[in-house]
């Protein structure tokens, strides 16, 4: 369904694992970050995405605390791919943030500094099996993370500020306008426009040049999953009065430093 870059097959070897489950089958896919974006509206990785969305093959993602490995503290992500979803699941996927669900570690063990016990284990899984929205789990239509990639331009138009066209009499579009839009695939295109576009360029028009036959085709409707921006919550800015107070409590304390220092 896709072929990613070369420097990360992890997508790949998801596509695998797919291929070998049976028509009841599930599996689950350690995976860091990039599975989740990387690649534009036709790469490989945006086309996997898809078909795991379109064929309703994924479950679920849950995010796992940092530092969990011997040698990375990169961020990771269990792929939860199922080929018999329940009733309640389908057309859905759920998200679990588990990122603080974890135990520290009494000593290091390289970049390992947290574990996941049997307890915090348990707690995945309830929140995994109650199938409910709260602080940790978020519900979603498999189809809010599939879009459309439009194409936006202006015609060209000549030294008198005139419409070019060509010798039929078509528009000539001006290519150096050019402009690409993502808007979910049930998003009113039109609508878009006249609220986004036309307000500030009232002779933009708006193309979807997509077309899957012929030995080139060209891939306009892809997917992504952001999911750290389904859990962001804003942290209010601290008070400027504040944090100059805090400032002012440094410099004293660095010149209080430096004075004995000197001495």
């Amino acid at each position: 369904h896709g072929l990613p870059s070369g420097d990360d097959s992890q997508l790949l070897f998801l596509q695998s694992g797919v291929a070998k489950l049976s028509p009841q089958g599930r599996a689950a896919f350690i995976q860091n970050g990039s599975s989740l974006f990387t690649g534009g509206t036709a790469s490989g990785e945006s086309q996997i995405r898809r078909w795991l969305l379109e064929d309703d093959l994924l479950e679920g993602i849950i995010a796992l605390p940092t530092d969990l490995f011997y040698n990375t503290g990169i961020a990771t992500y269990i792929w939860i791919i199922s080929k018999n979803k329940s009733e309640k699941r389908r057309g859905k996927v759920q998200f679990i943030d588990a990122t603080s669900i974890c135990s520290k570690l009494r000593k290091s063990m390289g970049k390992k500094r947290n574990e996941i016990s049997d307890t915090d284990r348990e707690r995945v899984v309830s929140l995994y099996k109650d199938f409910a929205e709260n602080e940790f789990s978020q519900i979603h239509s498999t189809r809010e993370f599939l879009y459309k990639e439009y194409t936006i331009m202006q015609p060209e138009r000549d030294e008198n500020g005139q419409v070019v066209k060509d010798k039929k009499g078509n528009i000539v579009w001006d290519k150096k306008s050019k402009n690409s839009e993502i808007l979910n695939i049930d998003a009113d295109i039109d609508e878009y426009m006249k609220k986004e576009v036309l307000p500030y360029t009232p002779d933009a028009v708006w193309f979807f040049d997509e077309s899957t036959s012929g030995k080139k085709p060209v891939i306009k409707t892809g997917a992504e999953i952001p999911f750290t921006r389904l859990f962001y919550k804003y942290s209010k800015t601290e008070n400027s009065s504040d944090v100059l107070k805090e400032l002012e409590a440094l410099e004293g304390e660095i010149e209080a430093l430096s004075a004995s220092l000197k001495e």
